[in-house]
């Protein structure tokens, strides 16, 4: 006979578990923010000009002068067809002059073995009031609030941090509304799965950064995570509808292509449901739906008119994307590795060991979704699959090799992070009848994989800015650069980080009637099997 605890009302001992999943993901976020040096991000320098010129009221402008961006930044462009794209989308904007970035802020950027040591130890003499920044024609919505923050500090370290801090702000917001649409009290663990997979460590760096990326990451996991909660037979939440507009509209507001994912993510709805009972689902959201609609309606009309405006955009043909293509579907490899992680100037890799754990958290969920997923599903899969894939391609031989420079993964991601998202889903969809030993066994796997790799991630790039990829592996006592505090309370942080995502998932394990999270150790063994009200076999 089943005992009153195992039949104890599921869903109402676990409150907990969601919010401590997004403090593990605050935890994290703030672990980056603090430890990564300034300036050691993709183009980190040039987005934080644009974030102070932003902040001071300058969105526009004004076109720079040709050789005047190499010699004031330094500038990533090695080839006269990458100099002559960023002359394209370069421009000078007001900046303080205690604030203008030194060009040290980048001095190890792609010398591996070089720490961040190199970097200027006092205030930089002041700078010209204008500087160049070859983001300057990007959309500068997302660049507003960091901006108008940096203004407040008295020298560059703090402004980038001050920069950053309201950047993760608005990501933390972002997964808290993705978490809250994803949380399903009747499943517990599986419903968080999704995230759990989809938040690698490359999200978390790009949300530590000054860049619209991170945000930009951030707000498509938001959108896709409402979307696919729309798909099941439990009434969405409030947070699933402000999730879907604040994530639509940060997502069509950040980038050029931003508007294109809202519009193709939102083709999850119709391949999962169909276009009828799709209709229905909106329909049935009622004056929210409307109200999304709107405001992520609003956000495209006001990101596409900045294209239209101020935008440009790079000259090809024919024969330039063709050969792009060949060359785009020989990077896919490495697409999936910056998807997990590559940090810094995309020069600090994980250990070998880290994509394979990463790998094999994500092969577990995938395979249990093929395995437990009907037809229907498993088609929907595998076109996602295949559609992330040849996103990537076209984005990289269409858009990214016309300028002279490669393809990098934090382009397509706010789309390609569907594939997860999905595939966990299915295994929420299908749990109440595919729980045993070994899907649970299995899935604590994935858990554990992706938790350790969060740390594992933190680790290597702090080593990294320490003492450079050929220093010690134990660097606490030898490091040539620390951010402030030093070394170990951030350390203290990224490891508790790591800790509250398992945390969180075992809290909502043992609320779903589970005294243990592992396989024939819990009350589940003697509970009843019941049929979810919102499993619904045919998503």
């Amino acid at each position: 006979m089943s005992s009153p605890a195992a039949l104890r009302p599921r869903g109402r001992t676990r409150p907990l578990a969601p919010w401590l999943l997004v403090l593990a993901y605050l935890v994290l976020i703030t672990a980056w923010v603090g430890a990564n040096p300034p300036g050691a991000a993709p183009d980190e320098p040039a987005h934080y000009i644009k974030a102070l010129g932003a902040g001071g009221g300058d969105l526009v402008g004004t076109p720079t002068p040709p050789g005047l961006e190499d010699e004031a930044q330094g500038l990533s462009a090695e080839t006269p067809r990458q100099r002559a794209w960023q002359e394209k989308t370069s421009r000078l904007v007001e900046v303080p002059p205690s604030l203008s970035a030194p060009p040290e802020l980048d001095c190890n950027a792609h010398l591996t073995e070089v720490s961040s040591a190199c970097r200027s130890s006092g205030q930089p003499p002041p700078q010209p009031s204008v500087q160049p920044t070859y983001v300057g024609t990007y959309q500068p919505y997302l660049y507003l609030a960091p901006g108008w923050a940096a203004r407040l500090a008295a020298n560059v370290d703090d402004a980038m941090l001050l920069a950053r801090a309201v950047s993760a702000a608005l990501v933390i917001v972002l997964l808290a509304l993705a978490v809250l649409a994803s949380w399903e009290p009747e499943v517990g663990t599986a419903s968080l799965l999704g995230l759990l997979l989809a938040l690698s460590p490359m999200v978390i760096f790009l949300a530590s950064a000054v860049s619209a990326s991170g945000a930009e990451v951030a707000g498509g996991v938001c959108y896709l995570a409402a979307l696919l909660r729309l798909t099941r037979r439990a009434p969405p939440t409030p947070a699933t509808w402000l999730g879907l507009a604040l994530g639509g509209a940060v997502l069509s507001l950040s980038r050029s292509l931003g508007p294109a994912w809202v519009v193709l993510g939102a083709m999850v709805l119709p391949l999962a449901l169909g276009v009828p009972r799709s209709v229905a689902v909106l329909r049935d959201g009622g004056r929210r739906a409307l109200v999304a609609g709107g405001v992520i309606g609003l956000a495209v009309g006001v990101s596409l008119g900045w294209e239209l405006t101020h935008q440009v955009h790079p000259e090809t043909d024919i024969a330039t994307v063709l050969d792009g293509i060949v060359l785009a579907v020989g990077e896919l490899p490495d697409i999936y590795r910056q998807q997990v992680g590559v940090f810094g100037w995309l020069d600090t890799e994980l250990p070998i060991e880290g994509y394979l754990a990463w790998s094999v958290g994500l092969a577990v969920v995938v395979v249990l979704a093929v395995v437990l997923g009907t037809a229907r599903q498993r088609m929907v899969l595998a076109v996602l699959t295949l559609a992330s894939a040849g996103l990537s391609v076209a984005v990289s031989a269409g858009l990214i090799r016309p300028t002279g420079f490669g393809m990098q993964a934090r382009y397509v991601m706010p789309l390609t992070v569907v594939v997860p998202l999905f595939a966990a889903d299915i295994v929420r969809s299908q749990w109440a009848r595919a729980r045993s030993r070994v899907t649970t066994g299995l899935l604590w796997l994935a858990v554990g994989a992706v938790a350790g790799v969060q740390f594992v991630a933190w680790y290597a790039n702090a080593r990294r800015q320490a003492v450079g990829t050929a220093g010690p592996k134990l660097f606490l006592e030898v490091a040539e650069w620390a951010p402030r505090l030093g070394w170990l309370p951030w350390m203290v942080l990224a490891l508790m980080g790591s800790a509250l995502l398992v945390l969180a998932m075992a809290v909502a394990w043992w609320g779903d009637g589970n005294s243990w999270p592992w396989p024939g150790r819990g009350r589940h063994l003697s509970a009843p099997v019941v049929s979810l009200p919102n499993a619904r076999p045919t998503t």
